[in-house]
């Protein structure tokens, strides 16, 4: 009598265990691409590599022309490259984002670039990195941006200060007899030219042009970087007509101490282009008002 319960109670337990083996089963099924995308992507993160950079720069280039800067990223695994170039300018003692751009096929990045004023610039260039390659920093270089000479030596450029009667004429301006002229590189201290009132009707800083080609036309920009500051800013250009002899270009209500980087660009209707000028004044002035 004792048989069949026995019987019937060990295949109940038979059955229960293959159910359960067929559950677990599905479970593990079930959770296989899981657990294999996780060691992809540990295997991926333990092979990944930091690249190199060669970095192709001019080390001159003319201000204002744009100049190309490319970074060849080489790889140092069989992956392609998914990251991006950052192309950096030193500024002060930090380095500022200036333009950024995915790796290209051949792992390259091409950015063209230009400066305003003349001066040695500091850039570097960083790959962001990606899931097979580690963030990379190349060695930082440098350009030198410079005007190019003006053409036969026609044109000299100077700074001086007058009152309101001479720039009250324009273009017809004339420089006053006896007038101080202050070249390219000076620095000007004390009390020289500081305005004798607070009407502003004399201590106008204007640009004195010496020129001696054909009649032309020409522009005047002018960049000032404050006493302390080491971020410059440009002043809209003015545009004149240029002839031959000397004549006079008011600046602005500008007498701020300060660098004045200015830029003169002339000869537009010349077929080969047209030469460029550039003149920096310093401001160090003690002016009363």
């Amino acid at each position: 009598m004792n048989t069949r319960p026995f019987v019937r109670t060990n295949s109940g337990r038979r059955i229960g265990r293959l159910a359960a083996l067929v559950v677990a089963g599905a479970v593990a099924l079930s959770t296989l691409p899981a657990a294999v995308e996780l060691i992809s992507t540990a295997a991926a993160a333990a092979s990944a590599c930091r690249p190199t950079f060669l970095v192709s720069a001019p080390a001159s280039a003319e201000i204002q022309k744009t100049v190309a800067i490319t970074a060849s990223v080489l790889n140092c695994n069989l992956s392609v490259f998914l990251g991006d170039c950052v192309l950096e300018a030193q500024v002060g003692s930090k380095f500022v984002t200036l333009d950024s751009g995915a790796v290209l096929g051949l792992g390259n990045c091409d950015f063209p670039t230009s400066s305003n004023t003349a001066a040695k610039r500091t850039f570097r260039i960083r790959f962001t990195g990606d899931n097979a390659h580690t963030p990379a920093v190349s060695r930082t270089f440098k350009i030198n941006f410079g005007a190019t000479a003006a053409t036969k030596g026609d044109m000299r450029l100077g700074l001086a200060f007058v009152n309101s009667s001479v720039t009250a004429s324009g273009g017809r301006a004339a420089l006053p007899g006896g007038a101080t002229i202050f070249r390219p590189g000076s620095t000007i201290t004390g009390t020289t030219g500081c305005p004798t009132s607070s009407f502003g009707q004399d201590g106008l800083m204007v640009l004195v042009l010496d020129y001696n080609g054909p009649p032309t036309s020409a522009s005047v920009t002018t960049t000032i970087t404050d006493a302390g500051s080491s971020n410059g800013f440009a002043v809209a250009p003015y545009y004149l007509d240029l002839n031959p002899g000397q004549q006079v270009q008011y600046l602005g209500p500008r007498s701020q101490n300060g660098t004045y980087d200015i830029l003169v660009e002339y000869g537009y209707a010349r077929a080969s282009g047209f030469p460029k000028l550039t003149a920096r004044f310093v401001l160090d002035r003690t002016c009363p008002l």
